[in-house]
């Protein structure tokens, strides 16, 4: 089959699945757990296509479901996931220029259907794109004005603390680590309840501390992530990783490094058939285990 003939068939049962699997969330539900588990599952399936919906057609058909305003007013977490995915693949395939006016979009259904938590998400998602853009003057103000909206509403941990975790990030970036700390402390203190999200913030104090080399602190809180990540039996082989950059940067000895090293492997593989992804630590992979072909080989495969 010629080579653009294919993609042009491709393309049409690409468009075909998305209509049907629209056409599927789009019938009237019969109760709000219906609905709300059937737009969930499309948010699912437009990170799923992400990957292989070439001209984003999946991801504008499927935003179109996010729009109503009883949805809006309902599910504005659900509504501003999705233009997240949206946004990914417009950033994915064409790069940022393209995802303006799916932002100005956003932004207008917000202010339309007066949903604070929406204009969170919006400003949430704003920010990030300007940090892309290295627009780093404008984006504090943006994040905060998000932040102030989600202290406002109090119904967002995960926007509250994914929020406080960005504005940590951006700190750092400009080198004012003492803030740094501090948001990152508060995204931590906000994602209490959510199991993942703690995990996540946990590793992120560990990271930043290990950084600023005041190791006592990090292995605090690596050792509080290893517990998290035992408890819900998940993501504990990237604690290890964290833990042997940690000792890493103590000058342990080999054994010790070593020993995190596989202890990070071994959990790493029981996670879905993941080996283990490094996360930030090739360099000590290279420095450390060149030498050893299997492992360094496992550094760099996902």
């Amino acid at each position: 089959m010629p080579v653009k003939f294919k993609a042009a068939f491709y393309c049409g049962l690409q468009y075909l699945i998305a209509t049907l699997l629209l056409l599927s969330v789009s019938t009237t539900a019969q109760s709000k757990n219906t609905d709300s588990l059937r737009l969930a599952a499309l948010v699912d399936s437009m990170g799923h296509h992400s990957n292989r919906d070439t001209n984003c057609t999946f991801c504008d058909l499927a935003l179109n479901n996010f729009t109503k305003p009883h949805i809006i007013k309902k599910y504005p977490t659900l509504v501003s996931t999705a233009f997240q995915r949206a946004n990914n693949c417009l950033l994915d395939k064409y790069g940022l220029a393209a995802t303006l006016p799916l932002l100005d979009r956003m932004g207008k259904l917000a202010k339309q259907n007066n949903s604070i938590e929406l204009q969170a998400w919006y400003l949430n998602l704003k920010g990030i794109m300007l940090f892309e853009a290295n627009q780093n003057d404008s984006v504090l103000p943006v994040l905060l004005q998000s932040l102030q909206l989600f202290e406002k509403i109090k119904t967002s941990k995960d926007g509250l603390s994914r929020t406080c975790e960005f504005i940590g990030g951006v700190y750092w970036k400009i080198a004012d680590t003492t803030k740094a700390i501090y948001y990152r402390k508060k995204a931590l203190e906000y994602a209490e309840g959510i199991w993942w999200l703690k995990d996540i913030m946990l590793t992120d104090l560990a990271v930043q501390y290990t950084r600023i080399k005041q190791h006592d602190s990090a292995r605090y809180y690596i050792l509080e992530s290893m517990e998290q990540s035992r408890k819900y039996n998940r993501g504990l082989g990237i604690a290890y990783i964290t833990l042997l950059k940690n000792d890493y940067a103590l000058h342990a000895d080999d054994a010790t490094l070593e020993l995190d090293f596989q202890n990070g492997v071994n959990e790493s593989k029981k996670v879905n058939g993941v080996r283990l992804i490094f996360w930030g630590a090739n360099d000590l992979c290279e420095q450390f285990f060149k030498s050893k072909e299997e492992e360094f080989d496992i550094c760099y495969t996902s």
